[in-house]
């Protein structure tokens, strides 16, 4: 599994994928290594996110991804702090 980690004060990958741009390229290495892709927009170390922040940059990515013909048969997750944007996220194809 490959993550991809959006938000900006990652302890992960500390902000690389800030552009719809930057996190469709690093999806599509992911999936060319044959990985399938997981979104996260948490951070344990910070307890709350302004949930409008959170959908700002998880929506626009979501939607990116869910348009490349190399995601069809692969599972993509989300991993998200808030619940309807959780479920919105599986009404657009996500796990």
């Amino acid at each position: 599994m490959g993550i991809l980690n959006l938000t900006p004060d990652s302890f992960r990958d500390v902000g690389k994928f800030d552009s719809v741009g930057s996190a469709i390229s690093r999806v599509k290495t992911m999936i060319s290594e044959g990985l399938t892709s997981s979104i996260s927009e948490l951070n344990p170390h910070v307890q709350w996110k302004q949930r409008s922040l959170s959908k700002n940059r998880l929506i626009p990515v979501l939607e990116k991804i869910l348009e490349l013909s190399e995601i069809e048969g692969k599972l993509l997750s989300i991993d998200m702090f808030y619940s309807d944007l959780s479920l919105e996220a599986i009404k657009k194809g996500a796990l």
